[in-house]
C-alpha cells in the first residue's frame, strides 16, 4: 500500500461520468432550449449573469455551497429530445469546482435539501465538443436534489474553528500536534515506517484509514507532508499532521481527494527501521 495510490471509499465523478447510456447510432434531433421551453409551456427564471435558466422547487434550509464544496446530489440529466443520459436516484458525490459551469452556477443557488431544474445552454455545458453520450452543442436539462453539502476549509481555518491548541510548525507550512510523545530516535528519509493512521478532509470526512492496524511504508515514497512530519516524531508517538495541499496532492488531487485540498492525518508511529 502506498499513500500515493490510496484506495478510497469515496469517488469524485463528473456528472457525465455516471452516464450508462451509449451513443445512439443515428443522429438525434435536438431542439434549441428556448424552443423546448416554449413547446412545453415552461416559465423559468433567468440567471442574472449567464444564459442559465432554472426553476427552484425548494431552495433548502441547510448548508450553502462555497468555493470548495463537496456536494451529494440525486439527479436526472436529459437532452431536449427527452433522452436521459445520466441519473442517480441514490445520491452521488461531486466536487463542485470541477463541474460544468451551468451546474456550478445552478447548485450554488441551493442549500441542503434544495430541489431544482436547470436548463443549461451548451456553452455552459459540454460545448462544441460534447462529452460521452452528450452530442456537440447540446443544451441540457438537469433535475437536481441536493442531499448534502460539505465545505472544505484551509488548515488555518480548521484549526481556529476547532479550537486546536499547542500547534507546532514543521517545514514548508506543515503543522502538527503531539498527543503522546514517543521515545528514542526519529525516522530518516530512508526509513521504512510502521504506522496506524486515519486521513481526513477538512470537512472531517475520512478518505482512508489503516483501520487501527499497523502498515509499513517506505518514507521516501510518500507525500511530502508525511516525509517532513514523520521525521519530527519519535517511536511510539501519536500525533496529528495538518498538511497543506502543496505538501499533499497539490492542484491535481488524487482519487477522492479534490484539487487544492488540505489534509489531516491522525497517526501513530508504531516502529521504524
Amino acid at each position: 500500500m502506498n499513500l500515493n495510490k490510496l484506495k478510497f471509499a469515496l469517488v469524485f465523478l463528473s456528472i457525465l461520468g455516471l452516464s450508462s447510456c451509449k451513443d445512439d447510432p443515428e443522429p438525434e434531433i435536438l431542439v434549441e432550449l428556448e424552443d423546448y421551453l416554449t413547446a412545453n409551456d415552461i416559465v423559468a427564471e433567468q440567471d442574472s449573469s449567464s444564459a442559465l435558466k432554472y426553476i427552484i422547487d425548494e431552495i433548502g434550509t441547510g448548508t450553502s455551497t462555497s468555493n470548495q464544496s463537496i456536494v451529494t446530489i440525486k439527479y436526472t440529466g436529459k437532452l431536449t429530445n427527452g433522452r436521459v443520459f445520466g441519473e442517480s436516484t441514490t445520491g452521488i458525490l461531486i466536487y463542485l469546482p470541477i463541474q460544468m459551469e451551468g451546474l456550478k452556477r445552478g447548485i450554488s443557488f441551493l442549500k441542503e435539501g434544495g430541489k431544482a431544474t436547470f436548463y443549461i445552454p451548451s456553452d455552459l455545458g459540454y460545448g462544441a465538443n460534447g462529452s460521452g453520450s452528450v452530442p456537440p452543442n447540446a443544451d441540457l436539462i438537469f433535475e437536481i436534489e441536493v442531499v448534502k453539502i460539505e465545505n472544505l476549509t484551509t488548515i488555518e481555518e480548521y484549526i481556529i474553528a476547532n479550537n486546536i491548541e499547542n500547534v507546532l510548525l514543521g517545514d514548508s507550512g506543515l503543522k502538527y500536534t503531539i498527543q503522546e510523545e514517543g521515545t528514542g530516535e526519529s525516522p530518516t528519509l530512508s526509513s521504512t515506517i510502521t504506522v496506524k493512521y486515519t486521513g481526513k478532509l477538512t470537512s472531517d470526512r475520512i478518505f482512508d484509514s489503516s483501520d487501527n492496524k499497523p502498515v509499513d511504508f517506505r518514507l521516501t515514497n510518500l507525500i511530502n507532508g508525511w516525509k517532513i512530519g514523520f521525521q519530527l516524531l519519535k517511536k511510539g508517538s501519536k500525533a496529528t499532521l495538518y498538511v497543506p495541499y502543496e505538501l499533499a496532492y497539490g492542484t491535481q488531487g488524487s482519487g477522492s481527494i479534490p484539487p487544492n485540498a488540505d489534509l489531516i492525518f491522525e497517526v501513530e508511529l508504531v516502529d521504524f527501521r
